[in-house]
């Protein structure tokens, strides 16, 4: 199935989707757009569809001549400027922010418009970055840029103002698996238990228990997500890729797979908690939420993911428990 199909059958009806297709279709479409969502798929199939349209084709975007790319590469996923020593006949290294801004002023080769979009941009450092700075502000003519991001707030205040953000739904992020789908059922039941008037010592040793259970449930859960999503998706990926670039959007994917599942953690707590306002302490609502999030964020730097949520699950056992003892 192609990014088109996909957008038509799931996407096409999303009032962000219908901006931009009218934005195309009018010609007033923005050059720099910010994309930002939970789901870098989502993300690249929305660009890709908005590409196809503004350039015209109904085939494979990524092999368009007047489409251009840049990707994060390397273990430490960055986006680099481009080094002058990297320089080969005179041209820059590919994949560097130099060449991409080389390239957008070169003649549209196949009609009259380009098309370039930058993979998880906030993945760009600092030089690279300042570089795309005066890109941004002066748009070669006829040239569209999309930016995409899961993390729009890592980007520099001066590239976020200069564009045109479009938020996609959590909606188009959610993670259907039914494996999954049990899992955050059974967390449900886990907190609502904890919220009983009383607990035996049998009770509350069965819940310590559990929370062993949904440890082991999640690691596998997202082992199997990330192995088969990833199989799915890289068999579309295109075929100019090099091994740098496969091997950090690999990575990439499958943070977004893991952050996607904590992401629902934390809104099946939240639909816990707003359940019955009366019931559920506010301070022990919001010190679940903040521990979530602080270990989230850890993740960023190799905190393993099973040691973040056995650490939010026995905080919120205590939190959750507090008033039965």
């Amino acid at each position: 199935m192609s990014h088109t199909d996909t957008l038509t059958a799931e996407l096409a009806d999303f009032p962000v989707i219908q901006v931009l297709k009218r934005s195309i279709a009018e010609r007033r479409l923005a050059q720099g757009i910010l994309l930002h969502g939970d789901s870098l798929p989502a993300l690249e199939a929305v660009c890709h569809y908005m590409a196809q349209a503004i350039l015209q084709t109904d085939a494979d975007v990524s092999q368009h001549p007047d489409f251009f790319s840049l990707r994060p590469q390397g273990k430490m996923r960055f986006i680099n400027v481009g080094s002058k020593n990297d320089r080969v006949g005179g041209e820059w290294p590919a994949n560097s922010m130099r060449r991409l801004m080389h390239d957008l002023h070169l003649t549209p080769q196949a009609g009259n418009k380009k098309v370039a979009v930058i993979y998880e941009v906030d993945r760009m450092n600092k030089t690279a970055a300042n570089a795309f700075l005066k890109t941004l502000e002066e748009p070669p003519d006829d040239t569209t840029l999309f930016l995409l991001t899961t993390r729009p707030y890592k980007l520099l205040p001066t590239i976020r103002s200069r564009c045109v953000k479009f938020g996609l739904p959590a909606e188009l992020s959610r993670i259907q698996h039914e494996d999954w789908q049990q899992w955050l059922a059974d967390y449900a039941e886990w907190m609502h238990t904890l919220r009983q008037e009383k607990l035996s010592r049998g009770k509350a040793a069965d819940l310590m228990m559990t929370v062993y259970g949904l440890l082991t449930k999640f690691s596998h859960i997202l082992d199997h997500l990330t192995q088969s999503s990833w199989k799915t998706y890289a068999e579309d990926l295109p075929e100019n890729l090099d091994s740098d670039q496969k091997a950090a959007l690999e990575t990439g994917f499958k943070k977004s797979i893991r952050a996607q599942l904590f992401i629902e953690i934390e809104q099946e707590t939240r639909n816990f908690a707003l359940q019955d306002v009366h019931d559920i302490p506010t301070r022990a609502f919001a010190q679940a939420i903040a521990h979530l999030e602080r270990n989230v964020g850890l993740l960023e730097v190799n905190l393993n993911e099973s040691t973040a949520l056995e650490a939010f699950l026995l905080q919120s056992l205590r939190l959750w428990s507090a008033k039965t003892g």
